[in-house]
């Protein structure tokens, strides 16, 4: 018993570890946190874009999600974005499509972000089925992305991104959370493997 105890603390104690650098075995086991990303096309943009994330006014259900939690997630968006381009702006109100592009164009944005939330949930009890709701269950989150030329409106990449926790290390994660790996990845994809942008002097 000693032994199995020792295991399980050991393997807990690494999904802590390999969280959120990458998806591992330990992830593709539904032990720690995994995650995947399918996009539309492998469009790239130049580095020295600048890109503005609206809010789409996304509201959950229950007690699962907040618009602070919304917020939180567009900020992690943001801070994944800037590592890579010249300048990213958040909204700070809800809008809808329209209103998104007139925002990116007064702010002198070249493309416009829009992030999703299509599932979103978070667990509080210990998850014995992945697949259980309200208070029980791992932590999930979908999002769809959308990537807007602002000068013409024209849809040029869309992408889903999917995130869930493991059974070792549903433990202080959030929906959020999830999402901090695989934007950052898309991030990367888009700007086309370049230097990040780290300004000037």
């Amino acid at each position: 018993m000693k032994k199995v105890f020792t295991i399980i603390l050991g393997l807990q104690l690494s999904a802590c570890a390999v969280y959120p650098q990458t998806n591992t075995l330990t992830g593709y086991l539904r032990l720690t946190d995994r995650y995947q990303i399918e996009r539309q096309r492998n469009l790239t943009i130049p580095f020295e874009s600048n890109i503005y994330m609206p809010r789409v006014g996304f509201v959950g259900t229950g007690e699962e999600s907040s618009s602070e939690e919304y917020v939180h997630l567009l900020n992690q968006a943001a801070a994944s974005f800037r590592a890579t381009f010249r300048r990213v702006e958040v909204g700070r109100v809800d809008e809808n499509g329209k209103q998104a592009l007139a925002s990116a164009k007064q702010l002198h944005c070249d493309y416009a972000l829009f992030i999703t939330p299509n599932d979103w949930h978070e667990g509080r009890d210990l998850p014995l089925l992945e697949e259980s709701k309200g208070k029980t269950g791992i932590d999930k989150i979908r999002l769809a992305i959308k990537l807007v030329e602002v000068s013409s409106g024209k849809l040029l990449d869309q992408a889903d991104i999917q995130g869930k926790s493991g059974y070792l290390s549903f433990i202080g994660d959030s929906p959020s959370d999830l999402a901090k790996v695989p934007l950052n990845q898309l991030a990367r994809r888009l700007g086309a493997g370049r230097r990040p942008f780290v300004g000037l002097d």
